[in-house]
């Protein structure tokens, strides 16, 4: 399932899930983000139970985007424990997606 986040339920899901998160900053007018979607959509399928997907709209909580110095979109950030783990700028195949992913769930249970 992919979640919709501002600033409070980010702060919320970091400190109460224990799986590893992947954020998605988009924006709505950004024709990459948009090619990204089924992307995402599969990946959320296919790693459900293991990783919490999240899309953060950089038009609408600009302080997310600031706190973590998103400069382009997408970017994708997966988090481990709360941590910034790794990061992949612009539009990306769904391999390099499921490598980043494939790693940060090694790390959250390693």
């Amino acid at each position: 399932m992919i979640t919709p986040l501002n600033n409070q339920d980010f702060e919320a899901l970091i400190k109460e899930n224990h799986q590893p998160i992947l954020a998605d900053f988009w924006a709505p007018w950004c024709r990459p983000c948009q090619m990204m979607l089924p992307v995402i959509d599969q990946i959320a399928t296919e790693y459900a139970d293991q990783i919490k997907i999240v899309k953060i709209d950089i038009g609408e909580h600009e302080d997310l985007a600031e706190k973590f110095n998103v400069l382009s979109i997408p970017t994708f950030i997966t988090l481990v424990h709360g941590q910034e783990d790794q990061r992949l700028i612009g539009q990306q195949t769904p391999q390099n997606l499921k490598k980043m992913l494939i790693a940060a769930i090694e790390k959250a249970n390693g």
